[in-house]
């Protein structure tokens, strides 16, 4: 072998570049990919207002967020269900539970049927008051109320994003899809990732 390489100087040299080229364009690919995927994060935040009486979710980072999964605490209750007519008689029994003088009428919950999307920039109102007469009684209800999001990336990166005081359980969608190993929890993203057709992302 050593007398090869030795009389085979040329194709020694030719066999090396091309493997520095190769690895060169394989990390260059992978550079690349990384800033796409960095360039269309998603940073959703709850907002919280006391002032505008509401509870939202807004998207401020620089791509579309898809939201997965909307979880709910109450007290120290938990609801994972992503059912809107669900969260409505959920949000309507705390208010009876806790004795508050609040109606259908004075609150709106956004409608939400396990998907949605929010362009960067985007707001949704998840709870907010619509009668100012009742704000007192509002604001009690927003103190009893937690919120857990689970979303993606168009690069299917997964996110999780909370209220304060919301505690992750154990079936969170936060959990979906990833491994536990040694009590840490991680997910595999593969190197050929494509990111989502438009077609995808809005079901059609």
């Amino acid at each position: 072998m050593i007398e090869w390489l030795k009389k085979h100087p040329v194709e020694l040299s030719s066999m090396f570049i091309a493997l520095l080229a190769l690895f060169t364009t394989v990390y260059q690919a992978e550079l690349t990919r990384k800033h796409n995927r960095l360039s269309v994060i998603p940073l959703m935040l709850f907002s919280s207002s006391e002032i505008e009486y509401e509870i939202s979710l807004t998207n401020n980072g620089a791509g579309p967020g898809i939201v997965l999964g909307l979880e709910m605490m109450v007290k120290d209750e938990y609801f994972i269900d992503n059912d809107a007519k669900k969260i409505r008689s959920i949000i309507a029994e705390t208010i009876k539970r806790s004795s508050l003088q609040l109606s259908g009428e004075d609150y709106i919950v956004t409608a939400y049927d396990g998907f949605m999307v929010l362009k960067p920039g985007d707001k949704v109102k998840l709870l907010e008051l619509i009668n100012d007469k009742k704000s007192k009684e509002f604001v009690e209800l927003m103190k009893l109320i937690n919120f857990g999001v689970c979303y993606k990336s168009i690069y299917n990166d997964r996110f999780f994003i909370k209220t304060s005081d919301f505690i992750i359980p154990n079936n969170s969608c936060n959990y979906h899809d990833s491994v536990e190993i040694f009590g840490n929890f991680y997910r595999f993203y593969g190197i050929l990732n494509q990111p989502l057709s438009p077609s995808e992302i809005l079901g059609n």
